[in-house]
Order: structure tokens, then C-alpha cells, then sequence
């Protein structure tokens, strides 16, 4: 039987539930990575590690729900939601900074608003999030007990929490500890490791676990290198607890499913219309003759293609008339971002490590140029082929994709050249030296091809490596 790892799905799930929780991506990876952290400060056992595991890495995963209801009420969905994620009701200044997102005038209406719609639509609010992340989290194979923590998003210590019905230690350790790790990431996000620290020490018997807290600030080492995790992806499928859940490839439909209708519940226009694409897909790909592993591919692909969605605010796709240009561009910015990075990996696995140079026919523009004063000029799809095929043949070279970002018509790729110097390089005869070297790539897109290339990488550190200059002392 085939089978595939649970927590790669789940982790790409998360990042889903970061766009639709208006957090940038990966905070609910690195919320799972500080909640294992400071379980394994806390001395928990393998399974309670494993229920706070998943209940921190999909801590939003109710996110879209209320997404309408919440665009009504604040205008914007995801700068609500992301505003009370860090939102302390018991202090005066984290409270007067609800609504900024707003302005003055119209962030002090909504505050008034929240102040006056708190205890009655609030608890609406989360038990229709809490629902969906009960059902959804069914459906994805989780733990019980972390979906059982899920029902505890909103909650504090101190029982001043939506809907109020727990505190203290009635609490699970696993929810407990997922309010620490969201608090930690978000505040590290803005303040650093020091800010992380603050924000938790602040919050100690309020909203956090006093003795979680005084367990991270007696050593925050563990903490802070969670927090700082170069490759949280890697870090989170490579950290979760045994036994490691495994799912049978024929599960993996349901599995999208679960993407599909989280995408399909950010707004009451689209209930059901992934479903509804990917039975369509199907039918068409059976028509067409195609054989059973492609038809299950365009189906699941069909199933997750709108989950760019959740990152435009439910305001913006339920707005009755005509969208303004900058709404417009929101509405257009998560393809236009999936197909920019897609080029992105294409450009490095295709052509870069594959050794495909008809690539560069098809995805590098006539006029592409790269600039750059570290590596030749380059002008066009010839003369892509011939730069990178300088770092191939010298240092039978591979490019180690670490992370993709995107924005606009620009993709942002850190990476590591790893390879071994074979043969001549910027004048350095071959010494047989392994090297790895750190390095920035920004690429611009224009009609669907790479335009343009600005590339930053270690010199002097691969210098060093080959011996050309010495390493410090």
C-alpha cells in the first residue's frame, strides 16, 4: 500500500490558514515548532507532544467560517482576525489599537463596535470557527485531543476568553500551549526574539500559563531557536512525534477536499464551488480519455486551485458593484503570485539543476537581462544557458532551493549552491573542494516569462572554501 506522510499535507494546510487568517506564511508552522519547544521544556510524553503538535499547526484552521459575517462587521475579515489574534482584552493599550486598520475615525467606530457586539457575537463567532475546525479536523485524520484543543483557540488562563467556559488548568496543556506559542510568534514577528519574550512574560497568568511562561523565561534558548528556524517547513515534517501518522494515497482526495471547502467557506457566494470545479475536471478528463492517475491529479488539483482566495479579504469578493484598481489587483495578486512562482521553480529545478536548456526557451524573456556584479552577464535564453552553465561545469553545481516569496511581478528566492569545484572558476584551478554557498535571487516577471535577474551570492565564502583566500582566523 502507498501511503504519505500526514504532516506534509497538514503542514501545507497551515500555510493555507496563514493567508486566511491574514498572517504572512509559515506563522503557523512556527507556532507549532515553539509549542514542541516549550512542551519538551515542560517534560510532556510522546502523545501529548504529538496533540500539541498538530493542534498549534493548525491552530486557524476554523479561520474562514465567520469570514463573512466578520467582513460585515469590521470591514475587513482578515485584519480582524489578525488583530485579535494578538488582541489582550485585559489591557487598556493592546484594546485601544483595535481598528487601526482602519484610520482614526473609523478604528475608533469599530472599536466602539467590537466593545458593544463582544459577548453575544463573539461567542457566535467561535463556535461556528470552532465547528468547522472540528469537522475539518475529522476529516483530516487529527489526534482527538488536538482537535479538541481547537475548541479552545480563543480561550485564556484567566477565563477572560471567548466563550468563557474554561480556564487555568481546565485548559488542555496542548491548547495552553498553543496560546503561548501564538503569542510568542506573532510578537516575534514585530519585536524580535526580545519582543517574544516580553509580549509572554506579559501575559503570564493573564491570557498564558504562568508556569509554561516561567519555564521559557528561566531558558528561552529553546524558544528563541524555534523561533528562528531557518526552514520551519523542514523543521516541523523532520520534528513531529512518533508514531509518525501516515495516510493511504487513496485518502489524499479527501484530504484536498478539506483544502477545497476551507477556500470555499471564505465566502457565501462559493459554498461548494471547488467540488463543483473538480467533478467537472473529472468529467472532462474522462472524456478526453486520460487514464486514472491523471484524472486524480487534475481532480486534486481542481479541489485546491482557490485556495489563494482566503488571502483577499471577504469584503473585497462580497463588495456589490464595480471592484476600485487596488481591489482589483488584491483579487488578481494570488494567481498572478502562484504562476510567478511556479515560473521560479521551473528556472532553478528545470533548467538550473535538471540541465534542461530548452527551458530557457520557454520561460526566459527575449530581453531578460542579469545583473549583478558576482557572475557574467547574461542577455536573453543564450545567455542564461551560458551563465548558469559556468557554475554546472566548474562546480558540478546544485541549486538548493530554501524558500520562495512572492509579490507583485516579483519572486524572491533564497537558495544554497552547493556542488563540488571540478574544474575552473573565476581563475581558481579545480581543487576538489566541497562548497556550499549562501545566495539571494530576485526575478521579475512580465508576460509570463522571467524578465529580469538580480543575484547576490557568498564570494568570498566560496573563495574561502576552495582555498583561493584564507578563512578567518
Amino acid at each position: 500500500m502507498v501511503t504519505v506522510g500526514l504532516t506534509e499535507v497538514l503542514a501545507a494546510l497551515s500555510l493555507a490558514t496563514d493567508l486566511g487568517s491574514g498572517f504572512a506564511p509559515e506563522k503557523g508552522l512556527r507556532t507549532c515548532l515553539v509549542a514542541l519547544a516549550v512542551g519538551g521544556q515542560a517534560g510532556l510524553d510522546d502523545g501529548e507532544l504529538a496533540d500539541a503538535f498538530q493542534g498549534a499547526l493548525l491552530q486557524a484552521l476554523g479561520c474562514t467560517a465567520y469570514a463573512t459575517e466578520n467582513a460585515w462587521h469590521f470591514d475587513d475579515d482578515l485584519a480582524f482576525q489578525r488583530a485579535m489574534h494578538g488582541l489582550d482584552v485585559s489591557d487598556p493599550v493592546s484594546l485601544a489599537s483595535f481598528g487601526s486598520w482602519a484610520g482614526a475615525k473609523r478604528g475608533a467606530e469599530l472599536r466602539a463596535h467590537f466593545l458593544k457586539i463582544a459577548a453575544t457575537v463573539g461567542p457566535q463567532a467561535t463556535q461556528s470557527s470552532c465547528e468547522a475546525s472540528r469537522a475539518l479536523g475529522t476529516r483530516l485524520g487529527l489526534r482527538p485531543n488536538a482537535i479538541a484543543a481547537l475548541d479552545h483557540v480563543h480561550e485564556r488562563w484567566d477565563g477572560l476568553g471567548i466563550p468563557g467556559r474554561c480556564s487555568g488548568t481546565s485548559l488542555s496543556v496542548a491548547a495552553r500551549l498553543m496560546h503561548l506559542a501564538a503569542q510568542a510568534v506573532i510578537a516575534h514577528s514585530t519585536g524580535g526574539a526580545p519582543g517574544a519574550l516580553t509580549a509572554v512574560g506579559q501575559r503570564a497568568g493573564g491570557h498564558l500559563d504562568p508556569e509554561l511562561v516561567a519555564l521559557v523565561l528561566a531558558d528561552p534558548d529553546p524558544l528563541v531557536a524555534a523561533l528562528e528556524t531557518a526552514d520551519p517547513l523542514a523543521a516541523v515534517i523532520a520534528g513531529e512525534p512518533p508514531p509518525k501518522a501516515r495516510v493511504d494515497r487513496d485518502a489524499v482526495d479527501g484530504l484536498a477536499e478539506a483544502f477545497g471547502d476551507l477556500a470555499d467557506l471564505k465566502c457565501r457566494f462559493t459554498l461548494g464551488h471547488s467540488r463543483g470545479v473538480a467533478a467537472l475536471v473529472d468529467r472532462a478528463a474522462s472524456l478526453a480519455g486520460l487514464g486514472d492517475d491523471a484524472r486524480g491529479r487534475l481532480r486534486r488539483a481542481a479541489l485546491v486551485h482557490d485556495v489563494g482566495r482566503t488571502s483577499v479579504s471577504t469584503g473585497i469578493w462580497e463588495r456589490p458593484g464595480p471592484l476600485s484598481a487596488g481591489e482589483s489587483d488584491q483579487v488578481r495578486r494570488p494567481r498572478m503570485s502562484a504562476d510567478n512562482e511556479v515560473l521560479a521553480r521551473r528556472f532553478f529545478d528545470e533548467l538550473c539543476n535538471a540541465r534542461d536548456d530548452s527551458v530557457a526557451d520557454e520561460i526566459i524573456a527575449a530581453d531578460y537581462v542579469a545583473h549583478g556584479p558576482q557572475a557574467p552577464p547574461a542577455e536573453g535564453p543564450e545567455g542564461v544557458k551560458a551563465r548558469i552553465s559556468v557554475y554546472q561545469d566548474a562546480l558540478d553545481g546544485y541549486w538548493d532551493v530554501q524558500e520562495i516569496h512572492s509579490a507583485g511581478d516579483r519572486v524572491v528566492v533564497r537558495w544554497i549552491g552547493r556542488g563540488n569545484h571540478v574544474g575552473e572558476l573565476m581563475g581558481v584551478p579545480a581543487t576538489g573542494a566541497n562548497v556550499a554557498v549562501d545566495a539571494i535571487t530576485i526575478l521579475r516577471i512580465a508576460d509570463e516569462k522571467i524578465a529580469e535577474e538580480w543575484t547576490v551570492w557568498d564570494a568570498l565564502g566560496l573563495l574561502q572554501q576552495v582555498g583561493a583566500m584564507p578563512a578567518p582566523a
